[in-house]
């Protein structure tokens, strides 16, 4: 219902919202929902809302919650840093790695480079097993991607809550199923 299906590299998806044309606010489907994992992509607006380009509703609940982008901030006094506008804690025995693998002292990252931190989310941080850190390209440096548990859903404002963002469905988000 006001969601045009198709399947892609054999996964069913749908462009969320393709029958509201000119709407302000997509349709989402009732698969977006609380207590479902999900990963979302896309760019953070400068209200920092993360304004999706794609959205995957993943079956297995279970895995580790994922913020990848730009670093926004770096404190390495309390081992932690903001990426894609989510606070991250290194847990102890974390691992801090370049792209290429190598070990890597927190105090050598700084904004504007971006990382993928992998870990568990709850009370409102990223307690991340690993940080992998990268130099932004310029075709990518603004790109967000996270994954965890929905926690809130807006359906009226075609949003959810993801690793504490708000996640904005627009009506050219593709969202599929895994």
């Amino acid at each position: 219902m006001g969601s045009r299906r198709f399947a892609r590299g054999g996964v069913l998806a749908w462009i969320a919202g393709a029958a509201l044309a000119g709407a302000a606010h997509a349709q989402m489907s009732d698969d977006v929902a609380v207590g479902v994992r999900a990963e979302a992509e896309g760019r953070l607006s400068a209200s920092g809302v993360l304004v999706a380009t794609e959205v995957e509703i993943k079956r297995a609940k279970s895995g580790l919650d994922q913020a990848q982008g730009p670093i926004e901030t770096v404190d390495p006094a309390a081992r932690s840093l903001r990426v894609a506008g989510v606070t991250v804690v290194l847990d102890p025995g974390a691992t801090l790695s370049g792209a290429d693998g190598q070990p890597l002292e927190l105090a050598r990252l700084a904004p504007g480079r971006r990382a993928k931190a992998e870990g568990a989310f709850r009370d409102g941080v990223l307690h991340a097993r690993s940080v992998e850190a990268e130099e932004a390209k310029p075709d990518e440096a603004d790109e967000v991607e996270i994954e965890g548990i929905i926690t809130h859903v807006d359906r009226v404002q075609s949003t959810f809550q993801l690793l504490g963002l708000t996640v904005k469905v627009a009506p050219q988000t593709e969202v599929e199923l895994d």
